[in-house]
């Protein structure tokens, strides 16, 4: 559920099993962040896919040029963002899409979200 639209899902569960289980809070952070970090480059490969055979109208909408542009200039540094709702999974999309170096991809993708974790498990101690 955390790799919609909707915010909230995958920061609630982890903010609830790091006080009500056994577990320890780096495995929960580790899990979280895996299972995320995957979400997000699902989408990474759903716009790599797009941009091989179909032409995403979306991208060619006039107010999203401006973002577009910020994801040529930064590059891979851009989804250290992907963790943001609303903005996070079409930032995976259009990375994709645009054919920003995967390996960078991936590991700005998983620093963002790993960090979002572990900063969730500190605060909510």
């Amino acid at each position: 559920m955390s790799a919609t639209l909707l915010p909230g899902f995958s920061e609630a569960n982890i903010i609830y099993l790091s006080k009500t289980t056994s577990h320890s809070q780096e495995v929960l952070v580790l899990v979280a962040t895996i299972g995320n970090s995957l979400g997000g480059l699902t989408n990474y490969v759903i716009g790599i896919l797009a941009a091989r055979g179909v032409k995403l109208k979306y991208f060619e909408k006039e107010n999203l040029q401006k973002p577009l542009e910020k994801i040529r200039k930064y590059g891979a540094l851009s989804l250290l963002f992907a963790w943001l709702p609303v903005i996070g999974d079409p930032l995976c999309l259009a990375a994709g899409y645009l054919r920003v170096n995967a390996l960078l991809s991936t590991l700005f993708i998983t620093v963002g979200k790993l960090a979002r974790y572990a900063l969730l498990v500190f605060v909510f101690q």
